[in-house]
């Protein structure tokens, strides 16, 4: 399977991944290219995590696109080989990632107060992580306006499925639906200290 790279630098090159890979659902690259586009202001030298990775596709696209640094963490031994791989085959520079193999809760557990992201972007196996599991973890790891892209089979009516936006706490809260992908999106509202 070949994933295309939709923007930036390295545009149109290919993110490959070995047919031994199964049960594999990357996120379409039309929804990345609907959230990399609403991130256009933000993504310029911006820290960024790409949790359960998968094909690294989110991570790679924002260094693509002008982020200085990319975080990918999966859990899979085979799909976390084949993303270094692919990084490296693409000839972007070793201080600008990082790869950890290991499960989201793992690296949230042992997540260090003063690591800070500008988008973290999580795209766990459909029905496998809820979303209250990460959202108060993450939302810490965020630096003042950072946001928190988490993606998700649709869920709810059809009424519920429009563009909503509300103010939650510490945080502005979106929603947009693309078919039967559902992108909610936190912005940190918190202002440095």
């Amino acid at each position: 399977m070949k994933l295309k790279i939709v923007s930036g630098e390295l545009k149109g090159r290919s993110i490959e991944l070995p047919k031994s890979i199964s049960d594999f659902r990357p996120t379409k690259s039309s929804v990345r290219e609907a959230i990399a586009s609403s991130l256009f202001f933000k993504i310029k030298d911006s820290n960024v995590a790409d949790l359960c990775a998968g094909s690294g596709a989110f991570g790679i696209e924002m260094l693509s696109r002008g982020a200085k640094f990319s975080l990918f963490v999966e859990l899979d031994t085979l799909r976390s080989k084949a993303l270094e791989k692919n990084i490296v085959n693409l000839g972007i520079a070793s201080e600008r990632f990082s790869v950890e193999n290991r499960s989201l809760r793992d690296y949230l557990s042992g997540q260090s107060a003063n690591v800070k992201y500008d988008i973290i972007f999580c795209d766990p196996p459909y029905g496998d992580i809820a979303l209250v599991d990460i959202v108060d973890s993450t939302i810490s790891m965020l630096n003042p306006g950072g946001l928190l892209i988490f993606e998700r089979e649709v869920t709810g009516s059809k009424q519920n499925r429009k563009l909503k936006s509300i103010n939650v706490g510490e945080y502005i809260f979106k929603k947009r639906v693309y078919g039967r992908t559902e992108v909610l999106i936190y912005e940190n509202k918190l202002e440095s200290e």
